[in-house]
């Protein structure tokens, strides 16, 4: 079977039927990486927005068969804003594909449709948090270094 990308919008039926798969995603991908957010959070950010039609979502699948095999979160930032000419930069919060599955032709193509989505808001940027390796995103996609992520536990562990 041929996987297919899809952006998800509320005005696509087809994509209906995949939204509990791609909530189940957006939460593990939470529990996985350690996320800043809860996955109870994001899986109702994204219901939330996405049944609103809140064009401050984007968000696109990989579909092979009826199953979700890949997604790319993003929200244009900063999130309280309401207004396009608020929003400052887009930010990829998630991004992953099953391992196992062949997807770089559609990792190309998403990442494309990102940019095209951040231009036509009128933005110009493009931030993502990463819990790989920075250094392949920076290869394969022209990120750079802009931000460190520091922690500071203060219950004495020294692991995540």
């Amino acid at each position: 079977m041929a996987c297919v990308l899809l952006q998800l919008t509320r005005g696509d039926c087809r994509v209906w039927a995949l939204m509990p798969q791609v909530f189940e995603r957006l939460a593990r991908f939470c529990r996985a990486y350690d996320t800043e957010t809860t996955p109870e959070d994001v899986v109702e950010l994204v219901r939330a927005w996405f049944v609103a039609g809140d064009p401050r979502l984007g968000l696109w699948i990989a579909e092979e068969g009826g199953r979700v095999i890949g997604h790319l979160f993003a929200t244009l930032e900063p999130m309280g804003a309401n207004r396009p000419e608020q929003y400052k930069y887009c930010l990829i919060r998630q991004a992953e594909v099953d391992r196992g599955c062949d997807a770089r032709q559609q990792a190309k193509e998403v990442f494309e449709q990102v940019k095209a989505w951040t231009v036509a808001v009128g933005l110009s940027r493009i931030v993502m948090a990463t819990h790989r390796s920075e250094a392949s995103m920076m290869r394969r996609w022209g990120f750079r270094g802009f931000k460190i992520l520091m922690q500071l536990n203060l219950n004495g562990k020294t692991d995540g």
